[in-house]
């Protein structure tokens, strides 16, 4: 099903018929969604015009939203997988340390995160190691932590994302 919104007509409107029983509507919108996931982004730089992932449901066919599903679930789900994809996509001389940085800070900051960049200085002292590795680039390296508190009824919980973004020529 992931594969139909390549395959047909772009720029028509589709609408599920009847279902079987067990049919997950919230997961073929899903699975609709991440098919029609396009890189535009650098298609047009050459005429000095970047495009952005939501170009991409602009160019191709639509799908009506199936009963009962959950719009604001399944949106998420298929931004933040476009979004990755974006990243993964983009070539080596466009993601950079900083430019990683920039995408986790509007990320975070769309969600209601804290986000912490740690660089420079405070950098070599609280992660040497990481400071080290990075310091053999032209390109200079950085920490970025996001960190996002919610509640559910009495319960307070934190949320903190760690990880390791590689790109290129960090030295690691």
């Amino acid at each position: 099903f992931r594969m139909a919104p390549g395959r047909l007509t772009e720029g028509s409107t589709y609408k599920l018929g009847e279902s079987p029983e067990g049919f997950d509507a919230t997961q073929a919108a899903i699975a609709w969604g991440l098919g029609s996931y396009k890189f535009n982004r650098l298609k047009d730089v050459a005429k000095g015009e970047e495009k952005s992932t939501d170009d991409a449901a602009d160019s191709t066919s639509s799908l009506v939203w199936p009963e009962g599903v959950d719009r604001d679930y399944v949106t998420s789900v298929v931004r933040g997988v476009w979004i990755a994809r974006d990243l993964i996509n983009l070539p080596a001389n466009y993601m950079g340390p900083y430019e990683l940085q920039e995408a986790c800070q509007a990320i975070a900051e769309a969600s209601g995160a804290e986000v912490t960049v740690i660089e420079g200085a405070e950098l070599e002292e609280g992660f040497p190691m990481v400071h080290a590795v990075g310091k053999a680039s032209d390109r200079p390296p950085r920490l970025v932590e996001i960190v996002k508190h919610a509640t559910t009824g009495n319960t307070e919980r934190t949320l903190t994302l760690v990880g390791k973004g590689v790109v290129f020529d960090t030295g690691g």
